[in-house]
């Protein structure tokens, strides 16, 4: 990888990157329970693209090199390293779109490290658990952010093709947006290592405007094609301008002070604990 002082590679890394008192070398091939191995392995499979994708927006050379067979060997070891540092969490079927977004760029003991790094900042333990205990509140301050930034038109159209749910959008914040393209992906890490977890409320907001002008509004569809298309907007390729444009918009009419406060208990941008705790 070639690294620049401008990179944002470099720029991640010194946001994230904390060295872990564990070790990662004993970790990756430590026995973990067969279910969360079993849904490790296959999502892995769903993870590592075969051939090497354009990462756009200029950060290729900031890459690392690409070999599929490799590169799943890896993160199976960044998965399994965490399922038995965190035996809270073992293992989150999505989570492995991150931790491969992550090794585009880093090895697999950054990867690790970043990974466990920005759970434990972000205090999103609980999002991550066998109960998923913190979707159902995460789902309930979307619809709010929603509510206080779509334009009126497409906030009527989402509660009509949700019927006034919100399940479409759990996904997302299990896989930390890891879905969207890789060069839209890198805007949204550059806000979420700065702001933290509050501000993928507003790029989750930017996502259903700019995805429903692209793909709902004026296309005469039924209602389930219409559900259809909102369950997989992440994966949809969308406008990074108007994508932009709407979140630095979202982000003026709406602090994320103000999210973390409905949300009631994520740390503020600034008050993050700098040291990564054992958590076994």
């Amino acid at each position: 990888m070639k690294e620049s002082s401008s990179g944002k590679a470099l720029a991640w890394k010194k946001l994230m990157l904390v060295p872990m008192e564990d070790n990662f070398h004993l970790l990756k091939t430590a026995e973990i329970p067969p279910e969360a191995l079993q849904n490790i392995l296959v999502d892995i499979d769903r993870s590592v693209n075969e051939v090497k994708v354009s990462m756009g927006g200029g950060l290729d050379s900031e890459t690392r090199d690409y070999n599929p067979t490799q590169r799943k060997k890896e993160l199976k070891e960044v998965l399994v390293a965490f399922a038995r540092y965190n035996t809270t969490i073992e293992y989150c079927q999505g989570l492995s779109y991150y931790a491969a977004f992550l090794l585009q760029f880093f090895p697999a003991e950054e990867s690790f490290a970043i990974l466990c790094r920005t759970i434990q900042v972000n205090q999103i333990e609980s999002l991550f658990d066998k109960q998923l205990s913190l979707v159902a509140r995460v789902l309930s301050v979307h619809g709010r952010v929603l509510n206080l930034t779509l334009p009126e038109s497409i906030r009527k159209s989402i509660q009509r093709i949700g019927n006034n749910s919100h399940d479409y959008a759990a996904g997302w914040y299990l896989t930390l947006f890891s879905r969207l393209s890789p060069s839209l992906y890198a805007e949204v890490l550059d806000l979420f290592f700065m702001h933290g977890f509050s501000v993928l409320f507003h790029v989750a907001s930017a996502l259903v405007e700019v995805g429903h002008y692209t793909y709902i509004t004026g296309k005469p569809s039924e209602i389930d094609q219409q559900t259809q298309i909102l369950f997989k907007l992440a994966e949809f390729p969308i406008s990074t301008k108007a994508f932009k444009a709407v979140l630095a918009r979202n982000m003026q009419m709406l602090s994320t002070s103000d999210i973390n406060h409905m949300l009631g208990h994520l740390p503020m941008p600034g008050h993050l604990p700098l040291t990564t705790t054992n958590h076994h």
